[in-house]
């Protein structure tokens, strides 16, 4: 068979399949963390995921690239779990820990088996409360960041996206100008970066006077 004539029997789309969103349930806790449940049944892991509805494009001048360089330095070790330690601790409970940011949200999460979500919800507060940004991790990850927008001069593609980015918003755009201030501030010292990653995250932490203890694992569940 010839390229012509397979190119021209090729098959037609199909019906889209009809889907129906799961059901879920919504709570408020004294603490005013808002708690989203949906309840899968048959599946043996449960994905538990905290989302703080303040991402980069929130951040002041002053801390631009601080969100995503504290996303990145938070799995680095908490105030129980220094270094190694923290990604140990999730290994014997079978779990995955996630952090990540973008321009509208701050992520953390974690992916387990049903029966040890307790204990992993715990880890998950430990992450989410107390991270330590060590320095020297910090200084790794900002290095990183610094090397990786000098490679975006070399690559077509990511220097597009860019140009893309400065010819759709506005001059005064936030996103316009946060690009381009993250470029700069990201040469600024190590020591600078470092109390930015700790002071901006607190400040995207608002909500964490409230006890880990409030979350109640009870709203995730799996059967």
């Amino acid at each position: 068979m010839t390229l012509e004539e397979i190119l021209s029997a090729r098959p037609s789309p199909g019906q889209p399949r009809k889907y129906d969103f799961p059901h879920f349930e919504r709570t408020i806790l004294p603490s005013g963390l808002q708690v989203l449940a949906v309840d899968l049944p048959g599946r043996p892991l449960v994905a538990a995921n905290l989302v703080i509805s303040r991402g980069a494009a929130e951040e002041p001048a002053e801390f631009a690239g601080a969100t995503i360089l504290a996303a990145r330095a938070m799995t680095e070790g908490t105030e129980r779990y220094p270094g190694v330690e923290l990604i140990e601790a999730g290994e014997r409970l079978g779990a995955t820990l996630h952090v990540d940011a973008n321009w509208d949200a701050f992520n953390v999460s974690v992916d387990v088996v049903a029966s040890r979500l307790g204990a992993a919800l715990e880890l998950l507060a430990e992450l989410a409360l107390r991270p330590t940004f060590p320095a020297a991790d910090v200084a790794r990850l900002r290095d990183e960041r610094l090397n990786d927008l000098l490679q975006v001069k070399a690559d077509p593609r990511r220097r597009v996206d860019q140009a893309f980015t400065s010819t759709i918003y506005a001059s005064d755009s936030r996103i316009r100008g946060q690009r381009a201030a993250t470029r700069k501030r990201s040469r600024g010292s190590r020591r600078t970066s470092c109390a930015n990653c700790t002071a901006h995250c607190s400040t995207l932490a608002g909500w964490r006077s409230s006890s880990a203890a409030t979350w109640p694992g009870s709203m995730f569940r799996a059967s």
